[in-house]
């Protein structure tokens, strides 16, 4: 990532492209695809305990 002033940050978009091209770099796509399967996982399952506590 560079120093760029320019970017900014608050930009949803942007976000997730910066952030897919640093996992890229240091995953490479192979490993990228397993970590955002892995992230979504891990928020569907939290989803999921926070649905049972508040419905019991």
């Amino acid at each position: 990532m560079n120093n760029n002033s320019s970017d900014d940050y608050r930009n949803p978009s942007l976000l997730r492209k910066k952030g897919v091209e640093a996992l890229t770099k240091a995953l490479g796509p192979v490993g990228t695809a397993y970590f955002i399967r892995l992230l979504n996982v891990a928020k569907a399952i939290t989803l999921m305990s926070v649905t049972l506590f508040w419905t019991n």
